[in-house]
């Protein structure tokens, strides 16, 4: 029902990730990773060749009474466990659980040699059924060991989302999980987590992923400011994931984050910190998208305490136009009130000769990495896109005329002091002048 009901909306989803998707003695211990045919008589193969949808597939610690008979230390059993990835139709293996298992496996706490030996094992078993890994709990080692892994390809960057919502915590506590609560995480802790921690593994080679997230609010699950968690998905460079209930999915929001292809829009890298705002109530990161002689920035304060915070970011040195990502309209200035926990976010794109190319309309991300390719200002813009179906936004409260590479002049409409101009087939240039 869940994926007929994005279907039917419109959501563009590449893969199907499920979770808790085998049989188990405890949550987080698993019995064997096959699907429960409680839930899945057919299996998930079936499921994903029907949709089309190749999957993500959850993996959590081995439960000592395993139905393999293995130890938790020896990795040998992950070749069984690749095989029924593949067969059930799994590009990806969401590796949860991961510190619990070396917890409960004495072996690999006491020797680091044997830990490094499962790990390695692991992901080899993976990489043999042509697998990827994402890992969720792990510990600082394994990710270090992850740099000498090729399909080890990202990392959770902080708790699991749910922690930070309340009404989610209640509702497990009333369905007699109120143990969860004692791992209640601030909105403002786990964003910044989120955060920093993102751009370190990115800097070991390894995609952030700020875990799942409510595109809109939920009753009894939550979902706070899902546009500021839309921004930071994008922004991380990393994958993102929706678990939105059927019927329950914002489009717009989700549309927002992916090109008319179905491709994720992002920056060049995570957003880094500015060192000098750390520690500070408000703390600051920026990314960009460099193309040509062109910067694009994109700048995100974060209220890092648990009460409201006035900010006033540094006026840009060069000449641009502030796009306000959370409020969606231009703005003359960085300041405002940030309430606990809540980001701001802002877009500055370069203006030269009175004319500011925006990029992509109603995207988070307007000039992301893989569509704007190089964008250089001689007696106008001249811009390299790969943005089929797209509508390009530029500022320009004077006349201007757009043409292609082929020096045709495309059809332009208004909206407000922006120039919307849609990219048809075979549009790979923009010249932008003044008419």
């Amino acid at each position: 029902n869940q994926i007929e009901s994005l279907g039917d909306q419109g959501v563009p989803v590449a893969y199907l990730g499920l979770d808790l998707w085998y049989p188990y003695k405890y949550i987080g211990q698993a019995l064997r990773f096959a699907p429960d045919p409680s839930k899945y008589p057919d299996g998930i193969g079936s499921i994903s060749e029907h949709f089309d949808l190749p999957t993500v597939l959850h993996l959590s610690a081995l439960a000592e009474e395993n139905e393999y008979q293995a130890n938790g230390s020896d990795p040998a059993f992950y070749r069984h466990v690749a095989k029924e990835l593949r067969k059930q139709g799994a590009v990806v293996a969401w590796h949860d659980w991961l510190r619990t298992q070396q917890h409960l496996s004495p072996a690999l706490r006491r020797d680091s040699i044997a830990a490094d030996a499962w790990f390695g094992g692991m992901a080899q078993a993976m990489a043999d059924e042509g697998i990827s890994v994402l890992t969720c709990m792990h510990t600082m080692g394994m990710v270090l060991r992850s740099t000498t892994l090729p399909n080890v390809i990202s990392a959770r960057s902080s708790i699991d989302y749910l922690f930070a919502q309340s009404e989610a915590l209640d509702t497990l506590e009333k369905l007699g999980l109120g143990g969860f609560k004692a791992e209640a995480t601030p909105l403002p802790v786990m964003r910044r987590q989120n955060l920093l921690v993102g751009f370190t593994y990115y800097a070991l080679g390894l995609l952030p992923f700020y875990d799942l997230f409510l595109t809109r609010w939920q009753d009894d699950v939550g979902g706070i400011s899902p546009r500021a968690e839309a921004v930071l998905r994008a922004l991380s460079c990393g994958p993102i994931g929706i678990g939105d209930g059927p019927g329950m999915t914002d489009v717009d929001l989700v549309n927002s984050l992916v090109s008319q292809a179905g491709d994720l829009l992002q920056p060049d890298h995570p957003p880094y910190p500015d060192s000098a705002s750390l520690g500070q109530a408000i703390e600051v990161f920026r990314t960009e998208r460099r193309a040509g002689s062109a910067t694009w920035n994109y700048i995100v304060a974060l209220n890092t305490t648990s009460a409201e915070q006035p900010f006033d970011l540094s006026a840009p040195t060069a000449d641009c136009i502030i796009w306000d990502g959370i409020r969606q309209q231009a703005v003359d200035c960085m300041q405002g009130i940030l309430p606990a926990g809540e980001i701001a976010y802002y877009v500055l794109a370069p203006m030269a000769g009175g004319i500011a190319p925006i990029g992509l309309w109603n995207k988070t991300v307007p000039a992301p990495a893989h569509v704007v390719h190089d964008a250089q200002y001689r007696d106008g813009w001249t811009i390299k896109v790969d943005a089929k179906h797209e509508i390009f936004a530029t500022w320009a409260p004077a006349p201007i005329v757009i043409k292609d590479q082929d020096g045709r002049e495309l059809p332009q409409e208004m909206n407000g002091p922006f120039v919307l101009t849609m990219l048809g087939e075979g549009v790979s240039s923009l010249h932008i002048a003044r008419r």
